[in-house]
C-alpha cells in the first residue's frame, strides 16, 4: 500500500468522482479520519479515535489547522512529541508553557469550529484476552461454517485493533442519512495492520446485512504528514488512551477539560463504547448460539455450507 501524498491527493482519490454539489444519482462525500493508540503489548487499553463529517468541512478544518502549524514553524502535529516537551527534545523543547497551551488551544479550536463529529472505542486488553480464541476471531469478522460451524477463515484474535477499526466504521456509517452520500474512511497507516484492514474494509463492503453497505466508498491508509485530520485523530486518541488507563484504576475519572472539548460534537454516547467484560457479554448475543460457550459448539454435519461473519 502505497501511502497518500498529501490532502489534495486524498480528495483526488475519494472524491473527484463524485464530487459535493453534483447532481442527482452521484454521491456527496463524507470522510473519517482514525488513529490508533495503545496498540504496544505494555498498554491496558488499545484505542481507535477520530472524526467523521462532510468533505467540505474537512477542507476547512484543513486550511485552519495548517495555518497554526505553519504560524508556529511545526510541520506535523505529534500528541506524543507535544506532551514530551518537557524532556527537552523535538519540536517543542524550547517552547513556554505559555506558548504550548495557546498552540493547543487554538488546534482544539478549529476541531470544534467546523462540523465534524468524534468517535473512540477502546478494547480493555485484559477482559479482551479472557474471551476464548473462536469468539476473538469472531470479533475480528473471522468465518465459520453455518453447518459444521468449523472456521473458514482465521480472524485476527490477537488484535483487538479491529474490533475497534469496524466499530468506527459502523458508528460512522450509521450516520449517512441520505443515500446520496458516500462513506470514505482514512486511517493511519500501520504496515504490521494494513493488509488485514483491507481485509476487513473489503468485507463490511460485501456484509448485505449492513443498512449502508452500498455507501462504503474507499479505504486509504495515509501518512498523518499528509493528512491534518489524522494528526487531529492522533491527539484524540492519545488523550482518549490517557483517559481510559486512569478509568481503569479509577472508574471515577472525570475526562478532563481537555477531552471533553474535543468531545464537543458528539453524536451518541455509544460511539464511545469501553469494551469490557459486561460489553462482550451483550455482544455475544449477536453471535451464532453454537460459538456463544467457551468452546465452539461442532456439527457432525460435513456438508459445504455458506459461512457466516459477525454484523
Amino acid at each position: 500500500m502505497t501511502p497518500a501524498r498529501g490532502t489534495e491527493y486524498i480528495d483526488r482519490l475519494l472524491c473527484a468522482v463524485h464530487p459535493n454539489g453534483s447532481k442527482s444519482g452521484l454521491f456527496m462525500c463524507v470522510k473519517a479520519y482514525c488513529d490508533e493508540s495503545g496498540i504496544n503489548p505494555e498498554s491496558p487499553v488499545c484505542v481507535i479515535a477520530g472524526y467523521f463529517g462532510g468533505n467540505n468541512q474537512w477542507r476547512e478544518f484543513d486550511r485552519a489547522w495548517k495555518h497554526i502549524l505553519d504560524r508556529e514553524g511545526v510541520e506535523e502535529f505529534h500528541a506524543k512529541q507535544f506532551w514530551a516537551r518537557g524532556k527537552k527534545v523535538g519540536p517543542y523543547k524550547e517552547w513556554s508553557d505559555d506558548r504550548a497551551k495557546r498552540f493547543l488551544d487554538d488546534l482544539v479550536a478549529v476541531a470544534i469550529s467546523v462540523r465534524i463529529h468524534p468517535v473512540a472505542p477502546t478494547v480493555v486488553k485484559r477482559d479482551w484476552e479472557k474471551l476464548p480464541e473462536h469468539q476473538k476471531r469472531w470479533f475480528t469478522r473471522a468465518k465459520f461454517h453455518r453447518i459444521t460451524h468449523k472456521p473458514a477463515s482465521t480472524g485476527a484474535p490477537s488484535q483487538p485493533y479491529f474490533l475497534c477499526f469496524q466499530h468506527c466504521v459502523d458508528a460512522a456509517a450509521q450516520q449517512l442519512n441520505s443515500k446520496r452520500l458516500k462513506l470514505h474512511c482514512v486511517f493511519d497507516l500501520n504496515e504490521t495492520l494494513a493488509g488485514y484492514a483491507q481485509h476487513v474494509w473489503a468485507s463490511l463492503k460485501e456484509d448485505k446485512r449492513a443498512p449502508y453497505v452500498d455507501q462504503l466508498g474507499d479505504l486509504v491508509l495515509s501518512d498523518s504528514k499528509d493528512a491534518p485530520g489524522l494528526q487531529l485523530a492522533d491527539l484524540f486518541a492519545f488523550r482518549t488512551r490517557r483517559y481510559a488507563e486512569k478509568k481503569l484504576a479509577d472508574p471515577n475519572t472525570p475526562p478532563g477539560e481537555l477531552l471533553g472539548k474535543l468531545l464537543t460534537r458528539a453524536i451518541d454516547p455509544r460511539h464511545f463504547v469501553m469494551f469490557t467484560d459486561d460489553t462482550f457479554e451483550k455482544l455475544k448475543t449477536q453471535m451464532p448460539e453454537y460459538l456463544r460457550g467457551d468452546a465452539v459448539l461442532h456439527s457432525s454435519h460435513d456438508a459445504n455450507a455458506k459461512s457466516e461473519t459477525p454484523q
